[in-house]
């Protein structure tokens, strides 16, 4: 099965594409656009150029989460950054829809623990678990969303994995 995994970030993405458990195509799509909106929709255009070039079947993108702050009960992610974040979300739904395929939204941990064995891995882990795992070399990760899709991907190819976030979504794997 052809998947799409997508690290979305209001500034750019990541992404891997696999067949079955093997990357066939994977880097970061890094918008030039001057304003937020701009960058949104190249982002968009960038991502629909390769599901119509690679025609995955699925897709899975980071899910965004808010941080409370423990002591002030306030937002740790100021209110530009979870606007961007859901905007780039955003972009990776309706790219999903315009191809008809099934998306799946998934955790930072949950991806973490299941590349890397630890769900509170760092980056540094994350980097060399995938490279190590997926035999890419380590200098063509160009930078933390390109890891953590390449991360998704690994994720994804383990079925155990894969049934579980699909059931947790009320599906059947």
């Amino acid at each position: 099965m052809r998947t799409i995994h997508i690290d979305q970030s209001s500034r750019c993405c990541g992404f891997c594409i696999m067949d079955d458990s093997i990357p066939i195509h994977h880097g970061r799509l890094k918008p030039m656009g001057s304003t937020a909106a701009a960058r949104l929709m190249e982002m968009f255009h960038d991502l629909l150029g390769l599901m119509d070039a690679y025609g995955p079947e699925e897709m899975t993108f980071e899910k965004i989460l808010l941080v409370l702050h423990g002591k002030n009960g306030r937002l740790q992610n100021g209110p530009r950054t979870v606007e961007a974040m859901a905007g780039a979300t955003l972009i990776c739904k309706m790219a999903a829809a315009r191809a008809g395929i099934p998306y799946y939204e998934v955790a930072p941990s949950t991806v973490k623990l299941a590349a890397t064995g630890n769900g509170r891995a760092g980056k540094s882990d994350v980097w060399r678990c995938v490279a190590q795992a997926m035999g890419v070399d380590y200098r063509e990760i160009i930078d933390d969303n390109h890891a953590d899709a390449l991360a998704q991907g690994l994720a994804w190819g383990n079925p155990t994995f894969r049934k579980s976030i699909i059931e947790a979504r009320g599906g059947k794997a």
